[in-house]
């Protein structure tokens, strides 16, 4: 392990978060951002006189976090609060939602989500830099640590 790179804070309201770590305690905003993971249908139309034809729709979002990075000395605090409320909403009525694949943005939203729904705002992750993130989640593994996902995200 190099350093630790960001800590992860599951939030409910990122604005808020901003204005107590960086208008209260002077943490300076280093970067806002949306994270969106969209899909698009492709539809195929084989024809014996016009061959193969492919038309995509409107891509629809399925996956989403606002992000937040404050810089707090040589690390970064990392606020995630889900995009999108209808999946609070179908998560508190019990609906059975797909939190997507391993490293992507969906899955994120839904332990951030989850997270949440939980236990409230608070501390999610801690984010190690390190020169070889496969070997070091293989490790953490083998030493019974709890995984989020076993994706690195390089």
């Amino acid at each position: 392990m190099e350093r630790i790179d960001h800590i992860g804070i599951a939030s409910a309201d990122n604005q808020a978060a901003i204005a107590v770590f960086s208008g209260a305690l002077g943490l300076p905003v280093e970067s806002q951002q949306t994270d969106i993971e969209v899909e698009t249908a492709i539809e195929s139309f084989t024809s014996d006189k016009y061959g193969v034809v492919y038309h995509s729709r409107t891509p629809r979002p399925v996956g989403g976090l606002r992000v937040a990075f404050l810089t707090a000395g040589d690390c970064e605090l990392e606020f995630l609060q889900n995009f999108d409320p209808s999946h609070d909403a179908a998560l508190n009525d019990g609906a059975a939602l797909n939190h997507g694949a391993a490293g992507n943005t969906r899955q994120d939203q839904g332990a951030i989500t989850r997270f949440v729904a939980a236990y409230g705002a608070g501390l999610h992750h801690v984010a190690l830099k390190t020169p070889d993130i496969d070997a070091a989640l293989a490790a953490m593994e083998r030493a019974g640590a709890r995984m989020i996902d076993r994706t690195g995200r390089g």
